[in-house]
């Protein structure tokens, strides 16, 4: 039997209403289950309007398969800057079956962004609806359709009770464990991200991204994930990354590093003007030398 989508919505609500969205704020599994099951490319963004703001939404793998899925959502106001107040929660289910979804497990990363995580066991058309909370605004719910198709080589779930995903929160973030406050007050992390970029290293690979997108000058935050030949976050790694106008690194500056998880962390700086620079970053791995790698990035004038 199909299922209209304003019933649908009133499904939706009563289901997402009812479920109990666990948002920790940080600890060692904040990536989820090890950190390391993000494989593969992530999907481009996708975007929805919402009244006073919009909401944006990409996930990984690319394509879609049956096994765990991961998604990323922010949440903007009207000016295009991060919405600090939005809370998110999200709910996954097959086309015109909206009972047989599952409610997708939020993490709350920073106001206005967080990673979902989800098991699907069964490929086909699926919907993914998203329900956005403001302070002085109704709640929102946007809709976003994925075709996903069944793993070519099983499929992968995370670390959890029978082997589903379990992504276990310890401990507490800490005031500046997303990098220094205080250098815009609480007006950091706004605007898209970039892409992902790549460099191969011995026996895995560094994943680099960015924000603002492109670059200006003041405040800029850098996303780093290094993987191991197996395509699993690599738990023992360490990172130190050196930002410099590009062919005078004597004018260059240490980036800030806050340690998510294993694998993972966040940089913070600021970029003193426009202009050409190079980002050098170093990875550095037990029982390994350490691999140096370089990103070339262009800062405009705002």
């Amino acid at each position: 039997m199909k299922v209209t989508r304003s019933a649908a919505m009133v499904v939706i609500g009563a289901l997402i209403c009812s479920m109990a969205w666990a948002q920790p704020r940080g600890g060692q599994g904040m990536m989820g289950p090890r950190g390391g099951q993000m494989m593969g490319p992530m999907s481009e963004t996708y975007s929805r309007n919402i009244p006073g703001g919009t909401v944006w939404m990409a996930y990984r793998p690319t394509p879609p398969v049956t096994g765990q899925m991961r998604f990323i959502v922010f949440v903007n106001d009207e000016t295009g800057r991060r919405d600090v107040d939005a809370t998110i929660s999200a709910y996954l289910y097959p086309r015109d079956a909206v009972d047989a979804g599952r409610g997708v497990q939020v993490v709350s990363m920073v106001a206005g962004h967080a990673m979902g995580f989800v098991d699907v066991e069964q490929p086909g058309d699926y919907e993914l609806a998203v329900r956005v909370r403001r302070p002085d605004h109704e709640d929102v719910r946007v809709y976003f359709p994925l075709q996903i198709e069944e793993a070519p080589e099983g499929r992968q779930y995370g670390h959890g009770p029978g082997g589903r995903m379990g992504p276990q929160h310890r401990g507490e973030m800490g005031p500046g464990m997303m990098g220094p406050r205080g250098m815009r007050g609480e007006r950091w992390m706004t605007g898209p991200m970039s892409e992902m970029m790549e460099r191969n290293i011995p026996r895995g690979e560094l994943m680099m991204a960015y924000r603002p997108s492109p670059l200006t000058p003041g405040e800029a935050r850098f996303s780093f994930f290094v993987n191991d030949a197996s395509g699993l976050r690599d738990s023992s790694a360490t990172i130190s990354a050196f930002l410099y106008p590009r062919g005078n690194p004597d004018a260059g500056r240490s980036l800030q590093i806050a340690s998510m998880s294993g694998g993972h962390a966040i940089g913070t700086t600021i970029i003193p003007s426009a202009g050409s620079y190079e980002l050098g970053v170093r990875v550095m791995r037990l029982d390994m030398e350490d691999a140096v790698v370089y990103f070339p990035l262009q800062v405009h004038v705002e």
